[in-house]
C-alpha cells in the first residue's frame, strides 16, 4: 500500500491525499481498521483522504485495502496535525489619557476566522473594556502603566497571543488667575480660581502654606472673608478634577493697611 507515509497538516488546512494498493485483483475498496483519522477528514472507499482538520495532535490509524477477491493489507499512518501559527496586532497599543475616549482594534491572522479575543493575564487600563470581537475601548479613569495580554482563539479552539502596556497619563490642568489681587485688613475680600484641562467639577484645596488670616478657600475654588493681619502669604492651591487628575499654582497675597 502506498505511500509509505502520509504528510502532517494543520488545523484550518484542506488537506487531499490518495492512498493505492497493488498486488491484488483491483478495484480495492480502502477503511479504516484501527485508530481514528484527524477530526475533520474521511476516507472515501476509492482511497482519497481528504477533509479539513479541525483539532491538532497525533493521529495514529490502520488503513486496510481489500480487493475484489477478499483478500487484504494493511498499513499504519501516523498524521501529526498542529495549529498554525496565529499573530495578533498591532503589535504595540497607544497610550492613553484619563478621562479622554479610547478606541483601538485588535485583529489576528494566520488561523480560521471568526477569532474571539480575550485578556490572558494582566489588567486593562481602569475604564476600558475588550469585546469579543477585539475592539478595545473606554474612557480611561486612572492613570498608571498597565500591562495586560491579549489571546485570539480561532474557530477551531486555536490560539495566538501579543502582550501590551498602556501607559495612562493625567491630562495637564492649568490654574487661574495667574496672580491674585493684594488686600487690606478690615477689607472683604473675593476672588474665584478657575481651572481646566482636565474633566469638571474640579475641587480646590490649599495644599502648601497659609491664606491670609481671615481668608477661606471653598471646594468650588472661592477665595473670601475678610483679611486680619497686615503681612505677606504665600501658598498653594491645587484643582483635583472628577478622574483625581490634579494641577497646581504658587500664589501670593500681601495684606496692607487702609
Amino acid at each position: 500500500m502506498k505511500p509509505n507515509n502520509l504528510p502532517d497538516g494543520k488545523v484550518g488546512h484542506t488537506y487531499h491525499k490518495m492512498i493505492h494498493a497493488s498486488g491484488g485483483d483491483g478495484p480495492y475498496v480502502f477503511t479504516v481498521t484501527n485508530g481514528t483519522l484527524p477530526p475533520g477528514l474521511t476516507l472515501m472507499p476509492d482511497g482519497d483522504l481528504s477533509g479539513t482538520f479541525t483539532a491538532e495532535g497525533n493521529f495514529t490509524f490502520t488503513i486496510t485495502a481489500t480487493d475484489q477477491n477478499g483478500c487484504t493489507g494493511t498499513r499504519q499512518y501516523t498524521v501529526n496535525v498542529k495549529c498554525p501559527d496565529i499573530k495578533v496586532k498591532p503589535n504595540h497599543l497607544p497610550d492613553g489619557t484619563v478621562g479622554t475616549p479610547y478606541d483601538k482594534t485588535i485583529t489576528a491572522s494566520g488561523g480560521t476566522e471568526p477569532y474571539v479575543f480575550t485578556v490572558q493575564s494582566g489588567n486593562l487600563p481602569d475604564g476600558l473594556t475588550l469585546a469579543p470581537n477585539g475592539v478595545l475601548s473606554g474612557t480611561p479613569t486612572e492613570e498608571g502603566d498597565f500591562a495586560f495580554t491579549i489571546q485570539a482563539t480561532d474557530t477551531y479552539g486555536c490560539s495566538g497571543k501579543n502582550s501590551y502596556v498602556v501607559s495612562v497619563k493625567c491630562r495637564d490642568i492649568t490654574l487661574k488667575p495667574n496672580n491674585l489681587p493684594n488686600g487690606k485688613v478690615g477689607v472683604p475680600y473675593n476672588k474665584t480660581i478657575t481651572a481646566s484641562g482636565g474633566n469638571a467639577p474640579y475641587t480646590f484645596s490649599v495644599t502648601g502654606g497659609n491664606l491670609p488670616s481671615g481668608l477661606q478657600l471653598s471646594p468650588s475654588g472661592t477665595i473670601s472673608g475678610t483679611p486680619t493681619m497686615a503681612t505677606g502669604f504665600n501658598f498653594v492651591i491645587t484643582a483635583t478634577d472628577q478622574s483625581g487628575c490634579s494641577g497646581k499654582r504658587n500664589y501670593s497675597i500681601t495684606v496692607g493697611f487702609h
